[in-house]
């Protein structure tokens, strides 16, 4: 999982409740991530069965609870 990805997570499991999900902005603004990060990410994520969508306007989303791996962070030069 690359950092994007877990940052996206990691703030899901710590943000939402049961029963409460968030925005992909309200991920965007909380996780110090651009909208665009984001966006992008959200589907793989809910694929491999990290977060969950809400079917209600506008879309929102929970982390499911299943374990997050590692994080592959890029090697600063």
């Amino acid at each position: 999982m690359d950092e994007t990805s877990w940052k996206i997570c990691d703030f899901l499991r710590t943000a939402t409740g049961r029963g409460v999900g968030v925005t992909a902005l309200q991920i965007a603004e909380g996780a110090a991530l651009s909208f665009e990060q984001v966006y992008i990410q959200i589907h793989r994520l809910v694929i491999d069965g990290y977060i969950r969508r809400l079917y209600v306007r506008p879309p929102v989303y929970q982390w499911t609870g299943r374990p997050l791996p590692h994080c592959r962070r890029r090697r600063q030069v």
